[in-house]
């Protein structure tokens, strides 16, 4: 065994073929208007959030005639960017705002990141668009310490 169950015994909730349905999940998040409304939320985040770094090499390369040196450095700053807000901003400042409040303060950073990627007429404003476009991580579900 790889990694050890964390639930001890009592806790754990029989396997059924029922549950593991794929089709019964989807009903599931679809019982309630609520949970429907975030998933499909959640599903057009992620969407964004894979599309841009698929498309990015290209956009940057026609956009702002970058080579492929400029590109790498502007994606070791966006890692570089989300290493940090995920290390070391989240915690201090969803215990300062509040759940709620992080939540959305995040949502608001991911579109406003987007709307200077996309106006951004040149390189190095783009480039300020990312450290902002790095708080958008706060939505994201993280497990409680």
């Amino acid at each position: 065994m790889i990694l050890p169950e964390s639930l001890p015994v009592e806790r754990r909730a029989p396997f059924k073929w029922k549950s593991a349905n794929p089709i019964g999940a989807l009903r599931f998040l679809l019982s309630n208007r609520t949970l429907a409304g975030l998933s499909l939320a959640t599903f057009f985040g992620q969407l964004a959030h894979v599309v841009l770094p698929s498309v990015f090499v290209l956009y940057a390369t026609y956009r702002y005639g970058w080579d492929t040196g400029t590109v790498g450095a502007t994606l070791a700053l966006v890692g570089l960017c989300g290493m940090i807000v995920q290390g070391a901003a989240i915690g201090p400042i969803v215990q300062r705002l509040g759940e709620r409040d992080a939540l959305f303060l995040g949502l608001i950073c991911g579109a406003l990141g987007f709307v200077i990627f996309g106006a951004a007429p040149t390189g190095q404003l783009f480039w300020i668009g990312i450290p902002v476009m790095a708080l958008w991580a706060f939505p994201a579900p993280r497990p409680r310490r």
